[in-house]
């Protein structure tokens, strides 16, 4: 969903995109259905993750109505993100364990 809301707000407010939010959810939850049944898979799941950024840029480039190159950047922008907040997150965490000294 985090995915979803940062393609929306990228695409539409910064690239100038045309597409609903609930349009981008379902194209990206229809790009999600067959590479996380094909992810259980052994060694078939790091080729699968690839694939899956294929079709997530795809659904997202046809639901904003933009191109390819800024379609991938955002699809890019947008893990890197996601990526951040985990990370943060999880250090957080960490902290609250005494795990990590600030």
């Amino acid at each position: 969903l985090a995915l979803v809301v940062l393609a929306w707000f990228i695409g539409t407010k910064l690239a100038k995109g045309t597409g609903a939010f609930t349009d981008i959810r379902v194209a990206v939850a229809y790009a999600y259905c067959i590479p996380n049944i094909l992810s259980l898979i052994p060694y078939i799941g790091s080729i699968i993750g690839l694939w899956l950024l294929v079709t997530e840029s795809s659904a997202i480039r046809e639901t904003l109505g933009i191109g390819k190159g800024l379609t991938f950047i955002i699809v890019i922008i947008s893990i890197i993100a996601i990526f951040a907040i985990f990370l943060s997150g999880t250090f957080a965490v960490a902290m609250l364990m005494g795990m990590v000294k600030p």
